[in-house]
């Protein structure tokens, strides 16, 4: 049986906890240097390397410790660990079952190869160490780390946090891995603020491990403070670790500021890193699309694509963009592939529905709505253009029953209101109409289209006067209404003023032929 391994070497562990890698790993450098190596020390080195995302060298110095101890489990362990990290699998498997058979009630080893096993599917033997740890009687702050750590293996965080707790009031030493741990447990269960003040407890014991900043960017992320976010980033790039996954980070905390052209800045750094990069290619295209640079932001969401041609939201976007650029064909081509990519895509369908609209193909585009209406039927705006297309092909009764649905989810929504209006107008019933066109401009003053619909309607009430006034304030909003001005013309006739009634009409006639 070994001992546990925080109990053997005790100047290492004790600068490890106390000041922070680097100091720890310049020490065990030394003494090796000075002709004292043994297993221990090069399994701790493994560690330290392993802690500083140095695969390689961490496996190495495990590979020693096995070398100088053939049967020392602790460094059969940091080798199968070592080997998991750089996804050799075979060969992490082969070690950890050697330290299996050596490891005894040494729960520090026991906590890395309950890992490694569920890592790699091995329920067996992770269950069959789980037992074995429950079984053990032990109550040292060690302990309760370690079976923290464990927990948090097989998902079981609040018990993970339970024990965490508990070593730390028992005293566990190294305080700088206890509340890193910490902060990734709270922040796993969504206690954001929790884990930001242990996130921020472990940068103040050590400011050197990039991991760590990473965690508060996430933390960060989650709390929306997105200043916050580019500052610990930064920092991950100021200790060395540049990659895309960084600068990806850093352009959508710019990009979520608004901060465009900075957005732009660190999403092609991103991408210097990895070219077929499909998240920073459409995030590139995200930040293209908010600067209305619609045909770059097409060649980004291309190369998104040819990168990952199985997300649904690439090709929608695509789409979405060919609307802007008015090329409705391949508006409608990247719909349908998003579609048949993902069939439960409702903004697919949505597009769909708008680029068949534009071809004044109203059935089939009625049919894409309907399809987005039963995906959510929550959502009144999804309405909106079903009831648009029903106005357009004159069936009123449709129309109302659509609008009177999203109505019932938003009863203030003004576009519903209008098309209810607009029906109830042409089904014969214009005085229920005129009392949704005055609580609609109540709503919404500022559009034309408004008025002009109350004025019709009062026109077929035979309410010349309101006719008039309401055909006016279209006017004043738009001068180049040819609706509004042969209302007004209309207005003018059945108040007996011939001469204004043709002057209206002509100019009606001027502004439709233009």
């Amino acid at each position: 049986m070994y001992d546990n391994i925080n109990d053997t070497y005790d100047t290492a562990i004790m600068i490890l906890n106390t000041q922070n890698e680097t100091v720890a790993e310049k020490y065990i450098l030394e003494e090796l240097s000075n002709g004292h190596a043994c297993a221990k020390l090069h399994a701790y080195l493994s560690k330290i390397y392993l802690r500083t995302d140095r695969l390689e060298p961490a496996l190495e110095e495990a590979l020693k410790a096995v070398k100088l101890e053939p049967d020392y489990a602790y460094g059969l362990a940091r080798a199968a660990y070592a080997y998991i990290f750089l996804e050799d699998v075979k060969n992490a498997v082969k070690y950890a079952k050697k330290a299996l058979k050596l490891c005894g009630d040494n729960y520090i080893i026991m906590r890395i190869l309950i890992s490694l096993f569920n890592s790699c599917g091995m329920d067996k033997e992770r269950d069959m160490l789980l037992e074995r740890l429950e079984n053990i009687s032990v109550s040292s702050p060690d302990f309760y780390y370690t079976k923290a750590c464990v927990y948090y293996y097989i998902g079981d965080y609040e018990n993970a946090i339970d024990y965490m707790l508990l070593a730390e009031n028992n005293g566990y030493c190294e305080l700088y891995g206890l509340n890193l741990q910490l902060a990734d447990l709270y922040f796993v269960m969504q206690d954001y603020k929790e884990a930001l003040k242990r996130a921020q407890a472990a940068v103040k014991i050590y400011s050197g491990d990039y991991e760590a900043y990473y965690l508060l960017a996430k933390i960060y992320v989650a709390l929306n403070m997105n200043g916050n976010v580019l500052k610990v980033l930064k920092k991950c790039v100021d200790l060395g670790h540049k990659d895309n996954v960084i600068y990806g980070g850093m352009a959508l905390a710019a990009y979520n500021m608004k901060r465009y052209h900075k957005a732009l800045e660190y999403v092609n750094q991103a991408l210097m890193f990895k070219k077929d990069d499909a998240a920073n290619s459409f995030m590139k295209c995200q930040i293209l699309t908010d600067m209305e640079k619609h045909e770059a932001a097409l060649e980004a969401c291309k190369k998104a694509i040819e990168a990952n041609s199985s997300v649904s939201e690439f090709y929608t976007k695509c789409s979405y963009l060919y609307t802007n650029l008015q090329d409705y064909n391949k508006a409608l081509k990247y719909a349908n592939i998003a579609i048949a990519v993902n069939p439960d895509d409702s903004y697919a369908y949505y597009l769909k529905g708008f680029v068949l609209s534009r071809f004044g193909q109203y059935t089939p585009a009625i049919e894409a709505f309907q399809r987005v209406i039963k995906m959510d039927p929550t959502d009144p705006e999804n309405f909106e253009d079903i009831c648009e297309c029903y106005a357009l092909v004159e069936n009123y009764k449709k129309l109302l029953e659509y609008a009177n649905t999203g109505l019932m989810l938003n009863k203030d929504n003004p576009v519903l209101i209008y098309y209810k209006a607009q029906a109830l107008t042409m089904l014969g019933e214009p005085k229920k109409a005129v009392s949704l066109f005055k609580k609609l401009l109540q709503i919404d003053s500022s559009n034309p289209s408004n008025y002009v619909a109350a004025a019709y309607c009062y026109s077929q009430l035979g309410m010349w006067h309101e006719c008039l006034e309401f055909s006016n304030q279209a006017i004043m909003l738009d001068r180049k209404n040819a609706e509004a001005f042969y209302l007004k013309g209309c207005a003018f006739q059945n108040l007996d003023r011939p001469a204004e009634a043709k002057k209206m009409f002509e100019k009606a006639d001027i502004l439709t032929t233009v």
